[in-house]
């Protein structure tokens, strides 16, 4: 590392990644143009074979691999964390993989601007045919002063997807978030280590933990870039985690979590909470069946964290039929309703 050129940690957790996977993910990272990185790659108890090639690819203090217990990849991130030596960080998952550029292009735009949070275009892949099934650009190059107006507008869009408009340093100083690319992932970013390297992620969370921790992010944010033309590539599993769920274990710890993180923006939290909440039943009427799914989603909502959570549901300024319908389910414990026309809607689905 040079004094000119300032050092990024790149954070790679690894669970039983399929090798063939792995190593295309880890040669578009470790042929960034940008060379001033470290590579911090965290085996979160994966098999022998996985590990081995890992411990394989260490070089010194340029790639270290850590091994630990599997533990999840909240934990394998914070573990991750702990570790980072740059003045910026990133995210990679095992399975993605990026523009050559990808490094170079947002630290340019960190250290230019002075900002603390740099955002890539980003393009879904999926796992059947390597196929582009869809593509986020950000339309501007541009740059966001994140007063408490635009971190309102941030947070709407990112987790309720709302436009609304952001004013920016540079032409044309004012566009609506959904000209840029504002998913609550924390991959496909840069993030300042003084400002966000105190951060963690919650433990005990099988989907949507990078929510959480892109809810404190953008509650410290102060200047945030967005960079066209380079891209983050993430790799559709079918099979991974997200995908594959059939409960809610550990929903009820992400729902209070977010909940306590969104004190102060509640109508954020009610869009992000109905949302993730119809995901989940969908998810679990559609692998479990009506009535295994109806007794799950019952158990659910009857817990003591989420019951408060339905009863407190706002019904103002819901703009879309299916989450006006989902509150109204919840609120009102009708849970087998909900269910059925869930179900309906599958079966709807599948005919077409």
């Amino acid at each position: 590392m040079s004094e000119q050129n300032p050092l990024v940690s790149v954070i790679i957790p690894v669970y039983n990644t399929n090798i063939s996977l792995l190593s295309k993910s880890l040669k578009s990272v470790f042929e960034q143009t940008y060379s001033d990185c470290e590579y911090i790659i965290v085996d979160d108890g994966s098999r022998s074979e996985v590990a081995d090639f890992l411990d394989s690819l260490q070089n010194g203090s340029r790639i270290k691999v850590i091994h630990q217990e599997n533990a999840g990849v909240s934990v394998a991130r914070n573990t991750g964390l702990s570790y980072v030596k740059g003045k910026y960080f990133c995210f990679f998952d095992a399975d993605d993989y990026s523009s050559p550029d990808f490094v170079e292009r947002l630290l340019n735009a960190a250290e230019a601007n002075e900002s603390d949070l740099c955002i890539a275009e980003f393009a879904l892949i999926s796992d059947t045919d390597n196929s582009e099934i869809a593509h986020a650009r950000n339309k501007y190059e541009c740059t966001v002063m994140v007063d408490d107006e635009n971190r309102q507008a941030l947070l709407q869009q990112t987790f309720h997807y709302v436009s609304g408009a952001l004013s920016l340093t540079e032409e044309p100083y004012n566009c609506l978030t959904n000209d840029l690319w504002l998913q609550g992932k924390v991959w496909g970013k840069l993030y300042r280590t003084d400002v966000y390297g105190d951060l963690t992620f919650v433990k005990g969370i099988r989907v949507s933990e990078d929510a959480l921790f892109s809810i404190d992010v953008l509650k410290k944010c102060k200047n945030v870039s967005f960079v066209k033309d380079t891209c983050y590539y993430y790799y559709v599993n079918s099979g991974s985690a997200t995908r594959s769920d059939t409960s809610f274990k550990g929903c009820d710890i992400l729902f209070v979590s977010m909940k306590q993180k969104l004190t102060d923006h509640m109508d954020i939290f009610y869009g992000m909470y109905s949302a993730l909440m119809f995901g989940c039943i969908k998810g679990t009427v559609a692998n479990k069946g009506i009535f295994k799914g109806y007794r799950l989603i019952k158990d659910f909502c009857l817990l003591p964290e989420i019951k408060k959570i339905n009863n407190e549901l706002s019904m103002m300024g819901v703009a879309h039929s299916q989450e006006k319908r989902t509150r109204m389910c919840l609120k009102n414990k009708w849970f087998l309703a909900i269910t059925i026309i869930t179900y309906l809607n599958i079966l709807k689905e599948k005919i077409k």
